[in-house]
C-alpha cells in the first residue's frame, strides 16, 4: 500500500511544477497557479480556454483581464508564470503535449514581449522562480527520460538547478535524483530554497522516516547538504510550500485519504518558517492544490479541483480560514 501511495505522490509532484500531465482538450478554463504583481492587486497565472494554453493576468479590484501572450497551438502550453520582485520580467515553463519531448524554462517582459528559452537540454523543466536578486532563476530539472514497468512512460532523477536570467551558467544546487518534486519558493532576504520532494526508497530521508512520502525541505543554496524535512505533521504526505511575502510564514498541502471513500482530500495548512505553529486552513473535501499568500498576507489564493475533473478553480480563503470562495476570472 505504501508504494502506491508514494507513485501517487510522484504523479502529483510532477503535476504540481508543471500542471500539464492532462491533455488541454480535456479541461476548459483551468487556471494555474498565480503569482501576484508588486503592485499587490494584479495576478499573474497561465490558462487554457477551449484547449489553447496562454499567460494572463488580472486586476482583483477593476475585473481587469489582460492575455499577455498570443499562443494559437494547442500542442503547446505554457505554466507557473512568476513575475520578478521589481515586476519587470516574468518566467515561466513551456511544454509541448508530447510528453518524450521535454520542458523547458522561458523569460520575457512584463509586457509579453521578447520571448526568450533559457533552457534547451533534453529534460523536464518547470516550476521556475526568481532568485531574490532577480538575477537567477531557480527550477526543478527531471533529467531521464524513461519507461515504467507498467508500460507508462515519466521523467526521473529530479533535482534542483539555477541559470542566469541570460541563460548562461547552468548550475544544480541538489544531488538526490528525487523520484519528484516541486513547489519551490524562496525568502525575499536570504539564499535559501524551500520546496517538496518525494526522495528515492533508498535516500537516507525515506529510511529515517519511512511512513512519508513527499517532504518539505529548507535548504541553503550555497550548502544544500544534509537535506532533512522542515516538518512533519500527521499526514502521509506534505507538499506545494510557499513562503509568505516576509518570509516568516509557510502555507502548504497536506492530504490524508478519507475512510469509506476512494480518494484523497488535498487541505491548505500554514506553518512558521521553522516548521512549527501548523494550522489547518481548509476542509472542504477538495483536491486542492499550489497555495500562495497575498501581499498583505491577510488571504491565501489556491487552485481547488472540487469536481475532481482537471478544471481547477481559483480559491481565496482569509488565513483564519473563514470566507472561503471562488474567484470568477472566466465567469461567463
Amino acid at each position: 500500500m505504501k508504494k502506491i501511495y508514494r507513485i501517487i505522490l510522484i504523479s502529483l509532484l510532477v503535476i504540481i511544477s508543471s500542471l500539464t500531465l492532462v491533455s488541454c482538450t480535456e479541461v476548459t478554463d483551468s487556471i494555474g497557479p498565480v503569482s501576484f504583481f508588486p503592485d499587490g492587486k494584479t495576478i499573474l497565472f497561465s490558462a487554457h480556454r477551449n484547449a489553447i494554453s496562454n499567460i494572463y493576468t488580472y486586476n482583483l479590484l477593476t475585473k481587469k483581464l489582460e492575455m499577455l501572450t498570443s499562443n494559437s497551438n494547442p500542442k503547446y502550453s505554457y505554466y507557473t508564470p512568476v513575475i520578478s520582485s521589481d515586476g519587470s520580467r516574468i518566467v515561466f515553463a513551456g511544454i509541448t503535449n508530447e510528453f518524450n519531448e521535454g520542458s523547458h524554462i522561458y523569460i520575457m517582459h512584463v509586457d509579453g514581449s521578447n520571448i526568450r528559452q533559457l533552457t534547451n537540454e533534453h529534460s523536464w523543466d518547470v516550476g521556475p522562480v526568481f532568485s531574490p536578486d532577480g538575477k537567477e532563476i531557480v527550477f526543478f530539472k527531471g533529467a531521464r527520460y524513461r519507461h515504467t514497468s507498467t508500460g507508462g512512460e515519466t521523467w526521473s532523477d529530479w533535482d534542483i538547478y539555477s541559470v542566469k536570467i541570460d541563460g548562461t551558467n547552468l548550475q544544480k544546487i541538489t544531488n538526490r535524483q528525487f523520484m519528484g518534486g516541486g513547489g519551490l519558493s524562496m525568502p525575499p532576504d536570504r539564499k535559501s530554497i524551500l520546496f517538496s520532494a518525494t526522495p528515492m526508497l533508498r535516500d537516507p530521508v525515506s529510511k529515517k522516516y519511512p511512513d512519508f512520502s513527499s517532504f518539505i525541505f529548507l535548504i541553503d543554496q550555497y550548502n544544500p547538504e544534509p537535506i532533512e524535512p522542515l516538518a512533519l505533521i500527521e499526514s502521509y504526505a506534505n507538499f506545494s510550500p510557499s513562503f509568505s511575502p516576509d518570509g516568516n510564514k509557510i502555507v502548504f498541502i497536506s492530504f490524508t485519504k478519507l475512510k469509506g471513500r476512494g480518494y484523497f482530500d488535498y487541505n491548505v495548512f500554514t506553518m512558521d518558517s521553522d516548521g512549527k505553529n501548523v494550522k489547518q486552513i481548509t476542509d472542504n473535501q477538495s483536491s486542492n492544490l499550489a497555495p500562495s499568500f497575498s501581499p498583505d498576507m491577510k488571504t491565501i489564493f489556491f487552485l481547488s479541483d472540487i469536481e475532481r475533473n482537471h478544471n481547477n478553480k481559483l480559491m481565496q480563503v482569509n488565513a483564519d480560514g473563514t470566507n472561503l470562495h471562488e474567484i470568477k476570472i472566466f465567469d461567463k
